[in-house]
């Protein structure tokens, strides 16, 4: 007899054993199970391979038996005390065996995984021969590789996620051949670099240095800055700008000093006591060798520390003057101090945009004298700050009274605090005094929620009489974002100043009621077609209609904005105020008498489409409107659940017909977002 049957026979295994019991082990007994044991484990259904059972429990039966007599508390007779351990070390020996052939099962089984996976990626391989990327043109992939890699290809930056060095463009070179060779063709895509001097990574000059030999000869835009975790913040993850420039930023400042030649747009943030370290006077005249920067076309100076305290021969100053002297093409400017050192080579006549931070007391006297100086000036951003216009003999000459318009400026950013009366009041002698006849573009921001009531009615007569004398009919854009400048009431008035209108973006978190405004932007329904005009396109018969209608002067004269094309509307919660939220039917009710596409449903019957006539004044659809209440945090200024119940059952479907007949629209609430679609 088989060792094994002798083993189960002993413990009364067999089927035909009885084994006696008393009554609390019958109920073991009935819940005992047979698990029959085969011949041999299937291996492989193709060439059915079997893995073959020792000789010993082939055809037998397992019970729990064993588990009933341990259970039971059975004692072995001496006889089978004496089997048991040549049963045990024989059942040892078989189940060393059966490990041996469950790891050469699990060595078998990383193989199949290993060929499982050559031939999964052998699939997909085969399927991106199929991409249609693969056809696309040089051209357009390098547009795509250019679009990627935007604004920078090379992004050294310390206040990033972990210190995170991005090397976008060199990425997709070491994707594939074909990659690789299209970016190493396209050196403008290794020109874009975003360098921190101070980040400890120690290989960061080789990385620039190799973005710049791939550059070739391509015209660079840099951003170099030195930070270093704020000291004094009590807030983590802030950082200030580096007192303390590190050896090997000193090496990179150098070797991107060296391709001045190809400086086309740069950006320096650096401390001001940098360069009062012996590091920089050591290095101070192989920096200025490299003083020829040809086409570099607009710089942006971001000095901290303690510039009022410098002179002119300033280290600092004598670098920044070393960059702007020799540059025939810079035309456009960004600092937060304009030193007056740099007044004697700074080429005021050739810029054409400049963005300063100007002490609101001398708003009255420098910005004019600024505008005398730049004959070519098309944008100005002035930012209340410290003093940047220190005194030189370049504007000691000049009067504040010699000349207050600028044929030329297009664009005017002006930024006041409005909680200063000294700032709004100088901002508003600003306006009073100002003409440019060719303004475009206008944006007023204003810093703080309160203001004196007498000098919001000056501002708002100054802004009257600044549009007045400037050309009214070539504004297009006005932003005004903190909109305690006026009233609700003020602002229409403004409005009707403009009638060449465009674009109009709102940000207020005061009481200006948004009703009142929508209210006097619609369009009054018996104007949106007029006789002549229906009887116009019955005579012309085939002529296509254009998205205009035409209107008497009188009847043009009565319409507020009649081009305007964009129209965006912002209304924060801030501490302190009491922003206003518009009626949902009012605010759609606007939009649909700006929208000839919607002139059906308003009573004109089928097909009274608006044409325009040519010696009439015509009226422009609303192309874009914005509403964002995101920002609304609590209910009691109208954002209750009726105002939402309102909106999403009233004004949300005649929303999604206008998008659905070419409006770009987006409206933006605290807890509901409709969105279609939106150009960014």
């Amino acid at each position: 007899m088989p060792f094994l049957s002798a083993i189960l026979n002993a413990f009364g295994f067999g089927r035909a054993q009885s084994v006696a019991s008393d009554s609390s082990d019958s109920s073991d007994e009935e819940e005992s199970h047979n698990y029959p044991i085969s011949n041999g484990i299937p291996l492989c259904t193709r060439c059915n391979a079997h893995f073959e059972l020792p000789a010993a429990i082939r055809g037998t039966s397992c019970t729990s038996m064993l588990s009933e007599r341990l259970r039971a508390g059975y004692v072995p007779t001496d006889l089978e005390a004496a089997q048991i351990p040549s049963c045990v070390q024989s059942l040892s020996h078989e189940v060393d065996r059966l490990d041996v052939q469950l790891a050469w099962i699990d060595q078998v089984r990383g193989q199949l995984h290993g060929c499982r996976n050559v031939f999964h990626r052998m699939a997909e391989e085969h399927q991106g021969l199929l991409a249609p990327i693969r056809k696309l043109p040089v051209e357009t992939l390098s547009m795509i590789f250019s679009y990627h890699s935007y604004p920078y290809g090379l992004s050294i930056n310390m206040a990033a996620p972990k210190r995170r060095i991005s090397p976008i463009t060199l990425d997709l070179a070491q994707t594939c051949s074909r990659w690789r060779q299209v970016v190493f063709s396209q050196p403008a895509l290794w020109s874009r670099l975003f360098i921190d001097l101070n980040h400890p990574s120690p290989n960061i000059d080789d990385l620039v240095h190799y973005y710049l030999r791939h550059s070739a000869n391509a015209p660079l835009v840099l951003w170099i800055e030195a930070i270093e975790p704020d000291r004094w913040s009590t807030i983590p993850g802030r950082w200030s700008l580096a007192p303390i420039l590190s050896r090997k930023g000193w090496y990179i400042l150098e070797m991107l000093m060296k391709e001045g030649h190809r400086w086309k747009h740069v950006t320096f943030r650096l401390e001001c006591f940098i360069f009062h370290t012996e590091a920089f006077t050591n290095r101070r005249y192989s920096l200025a060798k490299h003083d020829y920067f040809p086409i570099l076309e607009s710089i942006q100076l971001a000095m901290t520390g303690d510039p009022m305290a410098m002179s002119d021969e300033d280290e600092c100053s004598a670098f920044y003057r070393t960059i702007v002297c020799d540059a025939p093409k810079l035309h456009w400017l960004t600092t937060n101090h304009l030193h007056g050192s740099l007044f004697g080579v700074l080429q005021f006549d050739q810029l054409t945009h400049i963005t300063l931070e100007v002490p609101s007391e001398r708003l009255r006297s420098d910005v004019p004298r600024l505008l005398k100086l730049c004959p070519r000036l098309e944008g100005l951003v002035l930012n209340e700050g410290p003093d940047v216009l220190q005194s030189h003999e370049s504007f000691g000459t000049l009067s504040i009274w010699d000349r207050w318009n600028h044929d030329r400026l297009k664009s005017l950013v002006i930024k006041v605090d409005l909680e200063s009366k000294d700032s709004l009041n100088d901002a508003s002698f600003l306006l009073c005094n100002l003409e440019l006849p060719s303004i475009a573009s206008l944006k007023l921001v204003g810093k703080g929620l309160k203001i004196d009531p007498f000098l919001q009615a000056y501002f708002c007569e100054s802004l009257e009489a600044f549009l007045v004398r400037s050309s009214s009919s070539t504004l297009k854009e006005l932003s005004i974002f903190g909109a305690v400048f006026l009233t609700g009431k003020q602002l229409v008035q403004i409005l009707t100043l403009t009638p060449s209108l465009e674009y109009f973006l709102l940000s207020s978190s005061s009481e200006i009621r948004p009703y009142s405004l929508f209210k006097a932007l619609t369009f009054p329904k018996p104007l949106l077609l007029s006789p002549s005009s229906s009887s116009s396109k019955s005579r012309k018969g085939k002529g296509k209609a254009r998205q205009s209608t035409s209107l008497s002067s009188s009847t043009t004269k009565a319409v507020l904005l009649p081009h305007l094309k964009n129209l965006t509307i912002r209304l924060i919660e801030a501490w302190g105020s009491k922003p206003k939220i518009p009626n949902p039917d009012v605010m759609i009710s606007m939009v649909e008498s700006r929208r000839w596409n919607s002139v059906r449903g308003i009573g004109m019957g089928i097909g009274a489409f608006p044409t325009c006539m040519e010696d009439q004044p015509l009226l422009d659809e609303l192309k874009y409107f914005e509403l964002d209440l995101d920002q609304i945090y609590t209910q009691k200024y109208g954002l209750s659940p009726e105002w939402f119940q309102n909106f999403r059952s009233a004004a949300e479907p005649r929303l999604r017909e206008l998008a659905s007949m070419g409006l770009e629209l987006r409206i933006e609430l605290p807890t509901y977002t409709y969105e279609h679609p939106l150009s960014t």
